[in-house]
């Protein structure tokens, strides 16, 4: 499921891009130049949360915790008001059935009309050019960058908690299923495996292990599993994309990346 990252995804690594000071260049088909996280931030304004209505796992579907159907028209008013940022906490799993392949492991399959469903109510906020977060994710990008800067333990249980901890999933707290004395490596592990599983199938886990250079990490477990086929990720280069010859040809100032072959 790759939606459209754009705004979504400049919203969500904001929250790590605070933290380090990087540029961002702007997704948005619009804007030009580059902005900072610091850019976003104010850029993003006043935020509207969409509710719970791609949230709730009643049998009325959208309208189940008296939310209404979200339309074009409901964001187009949104926007009206003032709005430019909205965010869609979503939940799969009552959308998700399970079957087995030929070797009895379970595989998980995400209807496609609510796969459907979800992109489009991405797009209506796209349509106005408003930015779009999910909420989760905002949370576990901050506790990633601060466990990765060696501080904020109490706020990176905190945030994780947020999460585990919401009325739908309920699940333990990270002191009571990991212990409450974890230094900062072990605070950034369970930040990844909370991303793997909190944002499974969301378009994010490739993002993910490219940031952590985890990728070649992940073909092994894969091919350890069979899944991997003839496919292979090299390590050395795999990291950074090639500038394409045809853009060396037109601009003799380049120079190609030095894993691939540049000096």
């Amino acid at each position: 499921m790759l939606f459209q990252f754009r705004k979504l995804f400049a919203a969500g690594t904001a929250a790590v891009m605070l933290l380090s000071g990087m540029t961002f260049f702007q997704t948005t088909a619009s804007a030009e130049g580059t902005m900072t996280a610091d850019d976003i931030t104010e850029n993003m304004t006043i935020g509207w949360n969409i509710g719970n209505s791609l949230d709730s796992t009643g049998y009325s579907g959208e309208t189940s915790w008296g939310n209404p159907r979200v339309t074009q028209e409901l964001i187009d008013t949104v926007k009206a008001k003032g709005f430019n940022t909205i965010r869609v906490p979503t939940t799969w799993y009552q959308n998700v059935t399970t079957t087995t392949d030929e070797n009895g492991k379970p595989v998980y399959t995400i209807s496609e009309q609510w796969l459907q469903r979800v992109k489009e109510v991405v797009d209506y906020a796209y349509n106005q050019d408003m930015y779009v977060i999910r909420y989760a994710d905002v949370l576990l990008m901050r506790a990633e960058a601060l466990a990765k800067q060696n501080t904020g333990k109490d706020e990176i249980m905190s945030m994780m908690n947020q999460v585990r901890q919401r009325a739908d999933v309920m699940m333990p707290k990270v002191e009571d299923a990991e212990g409450s004395n974890l230094s900062y490596d072990q605070l950034l592990a369970v930040v990844k495996h909370e991303r793997r599983v909190e944002l499974a199938l969301e378009g994010t886990r490739y993002f993910d292990l490219m940031r952590w250079k985890e990728m070649d990490k992940a073909y092994e477990r894969c091919r350890a599993d069979g899944g991997a086929g003839s496919h292979i990720f090299d390590s050395s280069k795999g990291y950074v994309w090639p500038i394409p010859q045809s853009e060396l040809d037109n601009n003799r100032a380049l120079v190609q990346a030095p894993e691939w072959g540049g000096k």
